[in-house]
């Protein structure tokens, strides 16, 4: 490593490290100055910032260098990014997001397929029995809602 990570801060250190774990720059600044609920365009611009320092730059090229692809694109990374993300949608009651993120952890963890066949017939709670896990408790009581309404399927 270069004689410039002695010059970088602790907090430049963990952005570093962070972000060579695979965080984004932005999920990084926020953990590292300990700021899980500064606004996503704060906490960007502060980022870049910190992103454009040469002593960061220079730091982070050294870490990637010295890192194995294994380190780069972990299971437990692109899980902690989804949740990451995931929390930030709820936070702005971004719905949408939110139902297309937990559909992803869904499939991260093995619990939801691309394909879901739903027969016919099957009994609305055995449905819903399936998605627990995958699904937060509104959504599933929203589905609940929408499956014992009349005419649904029909």
């Amino acid at each position: 490593m270069t004689s410039k990570v002695s010059e970088l801060t602790p907090r430049e250190r963990a952005f570093c490290r962070y972000r060579a774990r695979g965080s984004n720059a932005t999920q990084a600044y926020r953990l590292a100055w300990n700021r899980p609920k500064l606004n996503s365009n704060s906490a960007s611009s502060r980022a870049a910032e910190v992103g454009r320092r040469p002593r960061v730059i220079a730091h982070l090229n050294d870490l990637f260098r010295e890192a194995k692809k294994s380190d780069l694109l972990s299971h437990g990374a692109y899980l902690d990014s989804l949740t990451s993300d995931l929390s930030i949608a709820r936070e702005h009651g971004n719905w949408t997001a939110v139902a297309s993120l937990q559909r992803l952890v869904g499939q991260a963890i093995g619990s939801l397929s691309d394909t879901m066949v739903v027969e016919e017939r099957t009994d609305p709670e055995v449905l819903l029995k399936r998605l627990e896990g995958v699904l937060d408790a509104n959504a599933i009581e929203q589905l609940r809602r929408v499956l014992s309404a009349k005419d649904t399927f029909h």
